[in-house]
């Protein structure tokens, strides 16, 4: 092959490496921008598709809940209570979750830090709409809904 026909298969070689890279590298962009817009939503599960919340059972007069904490957060993380009805979230954190096994709720004035394993977290909302809830350095979050 002549030195000429070897620079432009190189070109063309060089080119289509360029497309494939950039298209990479725009599919990437749209999965994380994707991610980022679903996935931080109260409710938002950590796949970025949304999730209807867990509702509060009733156990005589406490509405009952049960949460697994862990390094990849609280799960569920979209809750539904009553609003005048004492709650009980059960919470089953695991050893590696960190940060996580914190539970601050301002609106409820809980700040309170949660063991490895079982542990209860009691309150009784006194008013609807949303309550925001977050680890102690607020980086996994989630939401009350209160009706």
């Amino acid at each position: 092959m002549s030195k000429k026909k070897k620079q432009m298969k190189r070109t063309a070689d060089n080119r289509k490496f360029i497309f494939w890279a950039v298209g990479i590298v725009a599919l990437i962009a749209i999965v994380f921008t994707v991610k980022g817009i679903y996935g931080s939503r109260p409710g938002g599960s950590p796949g970025g598709s949304p999730q209807t919340p867990a509702v509060a059972q009733l156990e005589g007069n406490v509405q009952v809940l049960y949460m697994k904490v862990s390094a990849a957060g609280y799960s569920p993380n979209y809750l539904a209570v009553k609003q005048g009805v004492p709650v009980k979230i059960i919470t089953d954190s695991t050893q590696d979750a960190g940060c996580v096994r914190g539970f601050v709720a301002p609106d409820l004035g809980i700040n309170q830090a949660l063991n490895v394993g079982k542990d209860e977290i009691n309150f009784t909302p006194t008013k609807s709409g949303q309550i925001a809830f977050t680890c102690q350095m607020r980086m996994s979050t989630g939401t009350i809904e209160v009706s």
